[in-house]
């Protein structure tokens, strides 16, 4: 994928663009600081504690430790800002968290912070959990899944909350709905879950194991949002990177440590009652033998282009558990990947 510059000529030069980003020691929230710095861009990296500055600082950003229930801090952070990313990771549990503060409360104040300040452009990270699992195959921005899940809900309305603020408002508003992330820093990811289920040879694998979903690169999420900052592109998109089924995946874990593990084999076709005796979670089981393929072509039309393969992602991930991660990796230790 091409990399958004805001400068016509030259590498990493400095542009008169100034980005915020929220949630900015997170899996995604890292992984835009550093693809918005390496662009030329002007980046404010808001965090709740001092953890994951010198990372930051690195890539080129400024730090900014804030007490997110302060609303003048928030105030004093946002000004002047052209693009607001809201980055904050889904903290939200189960049926309980009837007002989620990060998802529900949190975003509508940064929302309205952004609004009343004028603020150019605000782009809101979403997720595809949004998507249920009663249509299988290639599914694009313009369905509407019917919501059965407090998850659903929770990124539906979170969605809705934005939509709401800037509803009448001069700031441009993107919602951005990436596929399941691989990449470095990702210690809590589904994949680094999957990687500990096939280290241990428990890799669940439904049927024939071809049920297949879209994946992407941390660092192509990171230039798609990038592009998107650069190029002010507003409205819904879905972003992904590639495709894989479930047995490639684990067929790729197993080629990049040099090591075969075995899986635990589902059955297909489970029903509700089956599932129940087997004792497996439905969520999980129709995750595993559901396709759902995203169609972001409409974001591709307007300039992106991933650059990484499942082999890549899987790669960067890998090393970044192995280094990071060493509680739960085999004793033996996995050395640096070619």
């Amino acid at each position: 994928m091409r990399e958004a510059k805001s400068t016509t000529d030259g590498s990493n030069q400095k542009s008169d663009r100034r980005a915020v980003v929220f949630g900015a020691s997170g899996f995604i929230g890292s992984h835009v600081v550093e693809e918005l710095c390496s662009a030329g861009h002007k980046v404010t990296a808001v965090l709740r504690s001092e953890s994951s500055r010198s990372m930051l600082e690195y890539f080129g950003a400024q730090v900014r430790v804030l007490d997110y229930g302060n609303r003048s801090e928030l105030r004093s952070v946002i000004e002047g800002q052209d693009v607001v990313f809201n980055c904050l990771a889904t903290t939200a549990g189960g049926e309980k968290d009837k007002e989620p503060e990060v998802e529900f409360r949190l975003t509508r104040v940064l929302a309205e912070t952004a609004a009343v300040l004028h603020a150019r452009h605000f782009v809101q990270s979403s997720s595809i959990v949004l998507y249920g699992f009663e249509r299988s195959g290639i599914i694009d921005e313009s369905y509407r899944p019917s919501v059965s899940y407090r998850a659903q809900e929770v990124q539906l309305r979170r969605e809705e909350i934005v939509k709401e603020v800037f509803g009448d408002s001069d700031t441009g508003l993107t919602v951005l709905r990436p596929a399941s992330v691989i990449g470095s820093r990702g210690e809590r990811s589904f994949f680094a879950r999957m990687y500990a289920l096939n280290q241990s040879g428990r890799f669940p694998i439904v049927g024939d194991g071809q049920a297949t979903s879209s994946f992407i690169d941390a660092r192509d999420l990171g230039k798609a949002m990038a592009l998107i900052a650069e190029h002010r592109i507003v409205g819904t998109y879905l972003v992904k990177g590639f495709d894989a089924s479930w047995l490639s995946i684990k067929q790729t874990m197993d080629d990049l440590v040099g090591r075969r593990t075995g899986y635990a084999a589902i059955p297909a076709h489970l029903t509700s009652a089956g599932l129940e005796e087997a004792s497996i979670n439905p969520y999980e089981y129709l995750t595993f033998c559901t396709t759902r393929i995203w169609d972001d072509s409409r974001l591709r039309q307007r300039g992106y282009m991933p650059l990484h393969s499942l082999e890549d992602a899987s790669r960067e991930e890998i090393n970044y558990l192995t280094r990071h991660m060493t509680d739960w990796v085999p004793a033996a230790g996995l050395p640096d990947l070619p």
